[in-house]
């Protein structure tokens, strides 16, 4: 088993959520972390920070974005979540969402070791929409592994 799915916590993904707003996608994604122990709130707010004063750098690959901020004292344990929007939002510069990620790592080398993986799930085309198509959270996770290969 990749870092990745030992970095999402049992209730880390969420499928089909209502939001009309980039910042409430971030919090959604953000309240997973914190729900299961992997961060305080205060990292919600870093992301979403982060995406105010830098704009839609998130937006890693067409639909989907990675919310992060810098490792520091609110992340307690490296870990991540999903968010699978029922409407995609526009996360700035027309740049529309409907898969955000969060991600949060206690130091920079484990940031950058989950985020190397992450990208994995994007090098096969149309991984996007294999990950749109998952009705469930366990549908999600087995799209995953399949796309790592695993």
């Amino acid at each position: 088993m990749t870092a990745i799915f030992k970095a999402f916590g049992d209730d880390s993904i969420v499928v089909g959520f209502e939001t009309k707003d980039r910042f409430e996608a971030i919090a959604k994604a953000g309240s997973l972390l914190v729900q299961a122990g992997q961060a305080s709130h205060t990292y919600s707010q870093r992301m979403a920070e982060a995406l105010h004063n830098f704009g839609p750098y998130m937006v890693v690959v067409e639909g989907v974005a990675l919310a992060h901020a810098a490792p520091d004292l609110d992340v307690i344990s490296t870990g991540m979540s999903l968010v699978s929007l029922a409407q995609p939002v526009d996360f700035g510069g027309g740049k529309m969402v409907s898969l955000v990620f969060a991600l949060a790592a206690i130091d920079h080398h484990q940031h950058i070791d989950l985020m190397g993986e992450f990208a994995r799930l994007f090098e096969r085309e149309g991984s996007v929409n294999l990950l749109l198509k998952a009705g469930s959270s366990a549908q999600l996770r087995q799209t995953m592994s399949a796309l790592l290969g695993e």
